[in-house]
C-alpha cells in the first residue's frame, strides 16, 4: 500500500469511472471491465489526485489490465507522479497519446496515460493487475487553489459534456488468446465525501502502511452520466 502524501486541507471528493467491454465502446467487444476512482484533495502545498485503477473483469473472461488514459481539463499542466506515489505496475506516466481506432481515440490524443512503460502497447501483462486486482498510484497536480469539490466538478464537467471519448482502459491477453481490447469509459459518478469520512480515510491508509490490505472489486454499473448525493 503506497503512503499518502501531506495531509490535505479539503475533505476529498470521488469520480468513480466504470470501463465495460461493448460492440460500440471497444476495439474487440471482449467483455472485460474496469473501475477507475479519482479522489481529490485540495489547498495543500500541490493539489493530489489518488487513482486507484481495478480490474473487475470477469473470471470466467480473463484479462491483464495494462494501461488507462485519459482527459484533463484545459487549465491544468501535466501532473506528474507524487513522492512515493507510483505502484509496482503503474510507474510510467505517458502524455498526448493516440490509439486507434480513432473512433476510440480522444481529441488530440488522450492527455495522460499510466502504464509501466513509457509505450502505452508494450506493458507487460504478466505482472498487470489480474481480475480482481488493483492498484492506487497518487499525482501532483499544481495547486489551483480551487478546493477538492471545485477539482472534481471541473473533471466531471468535462467529461459529461465530451462529444469524443475521455478515458480509455487497455486490456491484454483477454480470454485463452492473445486478445487485446482498448474499452473507453461508459459511465461516470461524482460522490462528495465529508470531512470527518475523509479523515477516517486518512487513518485507514496510515494504518495501512504496515499491513497489505485487499480491496473490494465492484461490479461494472450502466451507461449514463450522472452525481451521486452524499
Amino acid at each position: 500500500m503506497l503512503s499518502l502524501a501531506a495531509p490535505a486541507t479539503q475533505a476529498g471528493s470521488i469520480l468513480t469511472m466504470e470501463f465495460v467491454s461493448g460492440p460500440d465502446n471497444s476495439s474487440a467487444n471482449t467483455g472485460a471491465s474496469a473501475q477507475v476512482t479519482f479522489e481529490f484533495f485540495g489547498e495543500i502545498e500541490s493539489d493530489l489526485l489518488e487513482i486507484t485503477i481495478s480490474n473487475t473483469t470477469s473470471a470466467d473472461i480473463g484479462a491483464s489490465l495494462t494501461n488507462i488514459g485519459f482527459e484533463l481539463p484545459t487549465f491544468l499542466d501535466d501532473p506528474v507522479f507524487a513522492p512515493g506515489g507510483k505502484a509496482p505496475f503503474s510507474r510510467t506516466l505517458g502524455y498526448d497519446f493516440d490509439i486507434t481506432p480513432e473512433s476510440l481515440n480522444a481529441e488530440g490524443g488522450y492527455d495522460v496515460t499510466v502504464s509501466n512503460k513509457s509505450d502505452f502497447y508494450a506493458g507487460k501483462p504478466e505482472d498487470a493487475p489480474q481480475v480482481g486486482e488493483s492498484e492506487t498510484i497518487q499525482l501532483l497536480l499544481e495547486n489551483t487553489g480551487m478546493s477538492a469539490a471545485e477539482l472534481a466538478d471541473s473533471f466531471l464537467d468535462l467529461y459529461e459534456e465530451s462529444e469524443t471519448p475521455w478515458a480509455v482502459a487497455y486490456f491484454q491477453d483477454v480470454g485463452t488468446g492473445s486478445v487485446s481490447d482498448f474499452v473507453t469509459a461508459t459511465s461516470v459518478t461524482g460522490t462528495p465525501v465529508s470531512e470527518p469520512a475523509t479523515q477516517l480515510l486518512l487513518g485507514i491508509g496510515a494504518a495501512a502502511l504496515c499491513t497489505r490490505r485487499r480491496r473490494r472489486v465492484f461490479e461494472p454499473r450502466g451507461t449514463s452520466f450522472h452525481h451521486a448525493t452524499a
